[in-house]
């Protein structure tokens, strides 16, 4: 019986496939350790930021509804902000809250020019 012979392809190809998982594990490395710090980032652009109060539009309503096996959703808000389009963190009175009316938003505007939306709820008198 004769030696199997080497050929030449076989050895490049096991050294790219280890290359290949290589840089796949790093990758998915860095991107588990990149989440928090983004996060905190995030947290502390809004934190930093001052409330303001302000009357703005309503541009999404999404009524609170529970689906199949799961917990209540709340209801989410879209409000636009000086231009900006954002999502209400809390929504208060969403039934009174319908497209196009007025609308009372606590908001902040962190140091990157992103706006934050704490609360929104129907604004008095309209």
């Amino acid at each position: 019986m004769q030696p199997r012979a080497i050929t030449p392809g076989r050895s490049s190809q096991r050294w790219l496939r280890i290359t290949i998982v290589a840089i796949g594990a790093v990758t998915f490395v860095c991107f588990l350790a990149l989440s928090p710090i983004l996060r905190s980032l995030t947290k502390r652009d809004h934190d930093s930021a001052s409330q303001r109060t302000t009357v703005a539009v309503v541009e999404q309503v999404v009524p609170p509804h529970i689906e199949e096996n799961t917990r209540p959703l709340p209801a989410e808000v879209w409000v636009r902000v000086n231009g900006t389009l954002a999502a209400a963190a809390t929504v208060y009175g969403s039934a009174q809250l319908h497209v196009g009316s007025r609308a009372r938003v606590v908001y902040r505007v962190g140091r990157s020019g992103r706006t934050y939306v704490d609360s929104v709820e129907p604004a008095p008198g309209g």
